[in-house]
């Protein structure tokens, strides 16, 4: 009797030993399960297939577009800020201001200078008026009257001269004062030739590039006074508010004002121990587990895996948690429409046994093959 206890014993302790070489190789995250044990993928009560394994990791909510730190590009004081935390705002949507009374009398002045500059540009380019001519014409006619009659006077005189009833003094007045009309005459001929000619083709050009030069440095004003408005680059919600009112703000190195995410579209970074990534692929699906969501699981499927492992960043809080663990970012989508808080740990369940996803995506590397190396 004894004999037979001891053969049982002896045949029990050998076909453990057998099985434990088989349950080393798999990693401690990753387990065959039956339906049984496994949580359902969501509410509606669903059980994996018998025999699925799953691989487990701790993992955050992130929006699918990252999140956002706007910051101002110039130094200045923060003087408004018109969005508050959970505020959904569209594209362009102004957020915050910078004090900017000294950019709009500047961009003010620039304006009226250009208001300027375009306004000799067009005289320039048009020529004179017909009202212009017309009374150049009027001048030039009264000179050469005036000529006219000045001509005769020294003509008289110069016949008095010699009859002696007028001084030679008088004659050379006379003469003088010829001179100086025909030079009037001779004057208001010319500008009423340049008035007809028009402007000179350097004159035009060289008001053209006054008034262009004018409307950059217009730019250059409403270039500058932009920068002291901070508005929403994308539809999204405020994360989060850095600074308030009346703070400064820096450019070296800037200085986040506002954090904002498109919430619309949320995933989980699931970090998955560098032992059980041999099995991963894109497209598997998963099921997000956390106590946040009151036992109701969500979907999700793997859409991105990193190809670079990394230290662990996401904890469970556990004094018997291994810290220094180098694990894989793996991206599991959320459904759309999902709402939950960004940051939000969660537990991730991938499901490694769908036959349907057997093969790597293209592009991805073979990360078991490259950790083995």
């Amino acid at each position: 009797m004894k004999y037979r206890i001891g053969l049982v014993a002896v045949a029990a302790l050998a076909l453990g030993a057998l099985a434990w070489p088989d349950a080393e190789k798999r990693g401690p995250e990753t387990a065959e399960v039956s339906a049984a044990s496994l949580a359902p993928l969501s509410s509606s009560g669903e059980a994996a297939p018998e025999g699925a394994r799953v691989v487990t990791g701790l993992g955050i909510v992130e929006p699918a577009g990252g999140e956002i730190d706007l910051a101002f590009p110039m130094l200045g004081t923060i003087a408004r800020i018109t969005a508050l935390e959970g505020d959904r705002v569209a594209r362009g949507t102004v957020l915050a201001e910078l004090a900017n009374d000294d950019l709009k009398a500047r961009l003010a002045q620039t304006k009226a200078t250009l208001d300027i500059r375009t306004a000799e540009f067009e005289m320039a380019s048009k020529g004179p008026r017909p009202q212009e001519i017309a009374r150049a014409e009027s001048e030039l006619a009264g000179e050469e009257a005036s000529l006219h009659l000045l001509e005769l006077q020294a003509a008289r005189r110069g016949k008095l001269v010699g009859k002696g009833s007028v001084t030679q003094e008088a004659a050379d007045t006379a003469d003088s004062a010829v001179k100086a009309g025909r030079h009037r005459r001779d004057s208001a001929a010319e500008a009423l030739s340049m008035l007809r000619e028009g402007e000179r083709g350097e004159t035009v050009a060289a008001a053209k590039a006054t008034m262009a030069l004018a409307l950059h440095q217009v730019e250059e004003a409403e270039a500058t006074l932009a920068k002291s408005y901070l508005k929403a680059p994308t539809d999204g919600t405020i994360l989060r508010l850095y600074r308030e009112v009346g703070e400064a703000v820096s450019t070296q190195p800037a200085v986040p004002i506002v954090q904002i995410a498109d919430l619309t579209h949320l995933v989980v970074r699931a970090q998955i121990d560098e032992s059980d990534i041999a099995a991963l692929r894109v497209g598997q699906s998963a099921r997000i587990s956390a106590p946040a969501l009151g036992g109701h699981d969500l979907k999700g499927r793997v859409t991105r895996i990193s190809p670079r492992l990394g230290a662990k960043t996401v904890s469970d809080g556990s004094p018997t948690e291994k810290r220094d663990a180098r694990v894989l970012d793996v991206i599991v989508a959320l459904d759309p429409g999902v709402t939950l808080p960004v940051s939000l740990r969660v537990d991730a369940f991938i499901d490694v046994s769908d036959p349907s996803v057997a093969g790597t995506e293209p592009g991805l590397i073979d990360l078991a093959a490259e950790l083995r190396r």
